[in-house]
């Protein structure tokens, strides 16, 4: 039975160590690859090939969305983010075509990514389990059913479509996650980091 084939999906423009979510990353591509499987890593298209990891291929193909600021709240979509996030899907529903797992760190967190977060849910490849590791968890409480608009499913629920599952580092904010999500228990997995 061979090794199932993974994508790391990212939006990152380059390897930076004094960014936390890019360290634990990096350190999984490679604990993969140290395993023998055969991993991918989906960056932006300006991605420089000086930061490139050998053992790893490194798919230049995210596009580069208008700046969204990190985690603030109050913050506002750009006007084309709906045209970035169309772009987007069909980047990932031809590029993950061959793979059976795809990590993503952070697309359902952070504003900056809502564009691949909209996208990601919209691929549609029965093979493919998605992890989403989140590296630090969300503030606020999500809305109840009806009361939510796109933003607010984009952040406050699991996507619907295919295989999904949360992924974080301990037991301590589970149960938490899964409630914050909308989610069962079952589709938060704990891996320390």
């Amino acid at each position: 039975m061979s090794k199932p084939k993974i994508a790391i999906c990212t939006d990152f423009f380059g390897k930076y160590d004094s960014y936390s979510v890019s360290n634990v990353a990096f350190t999984e591509a490679q604990s993969f690859v140290d395993l023998g499987y055969d991993v991918s890593m989906l960056v932006r298209s300006t991605y420089p090939e000086s930061d490139e990891v050998k053992g790893m291929k490194f798919l230049k193909v995210m596009p580069h969305p208008t700046d969204i600021s990190g985690v603030d709240p109050n913050f506002e979509l750009p006007k084309d983010w709906k045209e970035q996030a169309v772009k987007a899907r069909d980047i990932l529903q031809e590029t993950l075509k061959p793979f059976d797992v795809a990590i993503t760190h952070d697309w359902i967190l952070q504003n900056a990514t809502l564009s691949w977060n909209w996208a990601m849910r919209r691929v549609m490849l029965p093979k493919l389990t998605w992890y989403h590791r989140l590296h630090s968890y969300p503030t606020g409480e999500p809305l109840p059913d009806g009361e939510r608009d796109e933003l607010g499913e984009l952040k406050c629920t699991m996507p619907g479509s295919g295989k999904h599952y949360l992924v974080w580092a301990n037991n301590g904010h589970a149960l938490w996650l899964s409630e914050r999500y909308l989610t069962d228990l079952t589709n938060v997995k704990i891996v320390p980091l």
